[in-house]
């Protein structure tokens, strides 16, 4: 096995280092026993010589390990920043509230390459309460807080007029709802619009800078964490104690980690 095989064998940069210094040091020894056993025949000068040679030679090998680990850790860095996985859906779909609304759901039909719309089932809105006056039974919205006029889904695709949306989060199934009954924000738009986030991944953690290699950060237990930015899959977060910190907001799988809050 090379040198290089060697070093991008292991997982751990300085693993390599360690395995190839091992073998050098091994390969040191020998050549000393070696040599000491065949000083009698070698001519001074000729022992000069090599004794030179090998030592430039030990040299250049380490400095090449070095290089190596650092080429490998540069190289690293660089497919962090370009391996970059899309979120699962587009965005967010909120539902305007209005008293005693009734909000379709529809399926789409394609014929002679036309979309066309056709209402298959409802929710409705009570007149008073604002909650849910009826729902399908397998209703099973993104985030519903709909004493606070929140109820929100998952968007999977936009049409003209319409969002896909996913009805039930357990089981993926969708249906399409009107851009006239609710909103559509992209994730950058929906995570900077509420009061703080909410941690909904037990996997999530906090970073002094927007790379997995960077110190993490601790944040008070009972931060509230305001987003500051967003960057890719990254946003930065500013906790209530001041602190500021950055996380990634979804995950390999696209799955969402964070859930905005939009109450104090």
């Amino acid at each position: 096995m090379n040198l290089k095989a060697i070093l991008f064998h292991y997982d751990n940069g300085w693993d390599g280092i360690a395995a190839v210094l091992g073998g050098l040091m091994v390969g040191a020894v020998l050549g000393l026993v070696g040599g000491i056993y065949s000083l009698k025949w070698i001519p001074e000068e000729k022992l000069k010589l090599s004794i030179l040679i090998v030592l430039i030679l030990n040299v250049l090998m380490i400095g090449v390990v070095f290089v190596r680990a650092e080429m490998r850790k540069v190289k690293s860095m660089r497919l962090e920043r370009i391996a970059v996985h899309a979120p699962k859906y587009l965005g967010i779909y909120s539902i305007h509230f209005e008293n005693n609304k009734v909000i379709p759901f529809y399926s789409v039909n394609y014929k002679d390459d036309q979309q066309t719309f056709r209402k298959i089932d409802s929710f409705a809105i009570n007149e008073n309460s604002m909650d849910l006056a009826y729902a399908p039974p397998y209703f099973m919205p993104y985030y519903s807080k709909t004493d606070y006029q929140v109820l929100q889904f998952n968007v999977k695709s936009l049409h003209h007029n319409y969002a896909e949306v996913v009805v039930n989060k357990i089981n993926g199934q969708t249906s399409f709802l009107s851009l006239d009954d609710g909103k559509f924000e992209n994730w950058t738009s929906y995570l900077l619009s509420g009061n703080s986030i909410d941690l909904i991944s037990d996997d999530v953690t906090l970073y002094h800078r927007p790379l997995t290699y960077a110190d993490p950060q601790k944040m008070l237990d009972d931060d509230l964490l305001k987003v500051l930015s967003v960057q890719e899959d990254w946003i930065q977060v500013k906790g209530s104690s001041g602190k500021i910190a950055w996380l990634k907001w979804y995950n390999e799988d696209g799955e969402v980690t964070v859930r905005v809050n939009y109450f104090e």
